[in-house]
């Protein structure tokens, strides 16, 4: 149930983005559309207030999706967060500048700088969650590759049956096996041929009692 819970953690921190990010998106496009008008001069204040226009609409418009994407718990929302946010925030900023050069109001450009500023500061911290989010999901993937592992290691235990089964005797060569019935039969040859002793061949091998004397000869 780890991973479940981590992962619920990243999506409602994902979530929790897209606020920020609405809020934005409607302010811009509000500003873009009803509140600024189109310049017409070609001076460096006309340039970089239409600069401005168009950075508010085109940015609006981009916020809103990235908003939604994150109301998705979409992790890669939160790097197009960033990327959109810290573009705007300079543009506003270079802007502002610019403006304040060629005579324009200093207030314009106090709030130009300010805008851009806060928008810099939101794609740093949309960045970190990211890459936040990033770590937490690639540390989740290896913690269930090390559970969906084990579990398959218990399920199935090595067999035994390798290690338990008896191994088979190695019959004898055919030459080891001719030697030994030729063996054979020259044993029982022998006990056949061999003939018994008999009892006189016994006696023959006795010697005579030494004190049995043979009789004198009657003419000595």
């Amino acid at each position: 149930m780890e991973p479940v819970r981590i992962a619920h953690e990243n999506a409602a921190r994902i979530r929790q983005a897209a606020g920020g990010s609405a809020l934005a998106a409607a302010l811009m496009l509000y500003f873009g559309y009803s509140y600024l008008a189109e310049p017409t001069g070609s001076d460096l204040f006309s340039w970089s207030a239409w600069v401005l226009l168009h950075t508010l609409r085109i940015g609006g418009i981009s916020l809103a999706v990235v908003a939604i994407a994150l109301f998705a718990a979409l992790r890669t929302a939160l790097l197009a967060d960033a990327v959109v946010s810290g573009v705007v925030g300079a543009v506003l900023i270079l802007t502002g500048i610019g403006m304040v050069v060629d005579g324009g109001n200093l207030l314009q450009t106090i709030i130009n700088v300010g805008c851009g500023a806060m928008f810099l500061s939101a794609a740093k911290h949309h960045g970190r969650e990211y890459l936040s989010a990033r770590r937490t999901a690639q540390a989740e993937a290896h913690s269930s590759e090390h559970e969906n592992s084990e579990r398959s290691r218990v399920a199935d235990p090595p067999s035994l049956e390798s290690a338990s089964a008896p191994v088979a005797a190695i019959p004898p060569a055919p030459s080891d096996i001719n030697d030994t019935h030729d063996a054979l039969r020259d044993d029982t040859a022998n006990e056949e041929t061999a003939p018994p002793e008999g009892f006189l061949a016994a006696l023959a091998r006795k010697n005579p009692p030494e004190d049995i004397k043979h009789p004198q000869d009657p003419t000595a």
